[in-house]
């Protein structure tokens, strides 16, 4: 995926996104951070061409595959367990399929996301105790799996879980990219240990970008302008607090 000089702005002429250029290639994790105002959910509605028609778009995106997104919230039913809900699934995007193939589908998806021992539990209910935060979480992930996305986009997935659950989450992410899918994902305040599972971060302050390249070049990049000691680059945190200002 390709975006060149993007800039959107309000019809008022405030400025959202000011010149942004990146591209990720499949395969990769791109991380975008920023504080809250620089422009990550509109960069995620422009990504997945969910265009607001109160706001005026310039630029070009390059998009090499099929796009699936997920969002920040689990919408998902109680009453069905993984197992069912990947079933009925794999019949909306490709109809009566043999049951040996939806097995099969429903096997590799469930390794691939964790979920092989939830299989037949039943998301959760006001009744009972089903999956925990992380694997709805991830059973979210999974659900978009079905139609074999180049390109999986994510709103925050790590959002009101705990540190595990969060890492297993990026786990996930980084296993993904192993099978060649290009993964973009919003992401706030990740520990050191995310951090070294992503390959490229974006940081926006206000709409402008404040530094984009591979995670290993950032360290590097703090230090060419000052902010950081080498040693204190091992905090992700404390990188992007240097680098955006309030956050």
């Amino acid at each position: 995926m390709e975006i060149q000089n993007l800039n959107i702005t309000t019809a008022k002429g405030k400025v959202i996104i000011n010149n942004l250029s990146l591209s990720v290639k499949r395969g990769e994790i791109l991380a975008i951070m920023g504080p809250s105002g620089s422009g990550k959910t509109t960069l995620l509605d422009f990504l997945t061409s969910n265009l607001r028609s109160n706001l005026n778009y310039q630029g070009t995106l390059q998009s090499k595959g099929f796009v699936k997104y997920v969002s920040q919230e689990d919408f998902l039913h109680g009453f069905y367990t993984v197992r069912q809900y990947l079933d009925h699934y794999i019949t909306l995007n490709y109809g009566n399929v043999p049951q040996k193939s939806r097995d099969s589908i429903i096997s590799e998806i469930a390794e691939s996301t964790g979920l092989t021992s939830a299989l037949d539990t039943k998301v959760d209910d006001v009744f009972f105790k089903g999956l925990s935060g992380g694997q709805k979480r991830r059973l979210s992930i999974a659900l978009e799996l079905v139609s074999r996305p180049d390109i999986l986009i994510l709103d925050e997935p790590t959002s009101g879980l705990d540190s595990v659950s969060a890492y297993n989450i990026l786990q996930v992410l980084k296993k993904l990219t192993e099978d060649n899918i290009c993964v973009i994902c919003t992401i706030h305040q990740p520990s050191s240990q995310i951090w070294a599972m992503l390959d490229k971060v974006l940081l926006l302050s206000d709409g402008h970008v404040c530094y984009f390249g591979d995670t290993q070049g950032a360290e590097d990049f703090f230090d060419s302008i000052d902010l950081l000691t080498s040693s204190s680059c091992k905090s992700t945190l404390t990188l992007t607090r240097a680098l955006i200002p309030g956050l």
